[in-house]
């Protein structure tokens, strides 16, 4: 059973950030989210129009617990 909404803690800010075929712009703006200092809970979720596996790649490579695809 997932574990209810009481019992998770919700990230205090949520960055969505879409991309489409610019895998060294992704880059970019996932390593100046990441490195801004920010402390706290928050999430950056990736999202892209069509499946792009250099996206996919970028992040599953980070291996950050506050980064999704």
């Amino acid at each position: 059973m997932p574990p209810s909404a009481s019992s998770r803690s919700a990230p205090l800010l949520s960055v969505l950030l879409p991309t489409f075929r610019r895998p060294d712009d992704l880059r970019e703006a996932l390593d100046c989210l990441l490195n801004n200092g920010c402390e706290g809970h928050y999430e950056i979720i990736v999202g892209a129009d069509a499946p792009q596996a250099s996206a996919q790649r970028i992040v599953e490579k980070l291996r950050r617990p506050e980064l999704r695809y």
